[in-house]
């Protein structure tokens, strides 16, 4: 096994990040203190400083890191699919059982909650809102281009579908919701979103 001084700079700095994540999540990003991020990496609190200048910095380093591997994990999973209905499906599906299964609960944050010191995290948020809209087109055009679906705005499709996403994701005390699987409720939103809920 690895010990923490056989990693190297970058491998010390993920256990930083995994640590804090765990902490973060457990007491919230703005009760959690250092010393306990340094107990849960199982190093000194001197040593997180060597890393991070402040706490600022290892909170908008470790959300960076969670909404990338979390990006990742969900473009991953859908570029295996063909179709525009088998990609949805797999989007929602992938997103719910992430945050059902995964999620920090206590890293929900926005940019309307964060301080005025952690400007970077707005910043942030705007970029992975543009690479998740970049990530749309490219589906949306392939599925234009194959016959499959009509033009669309992706950047109303994008906050349509993340919206309704979230909410299966975490229902806000609706607990039936939880009653359908991941699969199921990503069959279900790609025919609302592919076919409408008007009649014929």
């Amino acid at each position: 096994m690895t010990t923490y001084k056989e990693k190297g700079r970058e491998g010390r700095r993920e256990d930083i990040i995994r640590a804090a994540l765990e902490v973060f999540g457990d007491k919230g990003i703005f009760s959690a203190r250092i010393e306990e991020v340094a107990a849960a990496a199982g190093i000194g609190k001197g040593t997180v400083y060597e890393y991070f200048r402040s706490k600022d910095e290892l909170i908008s380093a470790s959300i960076r890191y969670e909404m990338e591997e979390f990006a990742n994990m969900v473009k991953d999973t859908v570029d295996r699919e063909e179709t525009v209905r088998a990609k949805l499906k797999a989007m929602v599906e992938a997103v719910i059982l992430h945050h059902r299964h995964n999620c920090h609960k206590m890293l929900d944050i926005n940019p309307a909650t964060v301080s005025g010191s952690m400007k970077d995290l707005k910043a942030l948020f705007l970029e992975q809102n543009a690479r998740w809209l970049a990530w749309l087109e490219e589906i949306l055009d392939a599925g234009v281009a194959a016959g499959e679906i009509r033009r669309v705005n992706p950047q109303l499709l994008l906050g349509a579908l993340m919206g309704a996403v979230m909410n299966l994701a975490r229902p806000w005390g609706n607990p039936g919701w939880e009653d359908s699987t991941p699969a199921e409720a990503g069959e279900q939103v790609a025919d609302l979103f592919l076919g409408g809920i008007g009649r014929d």
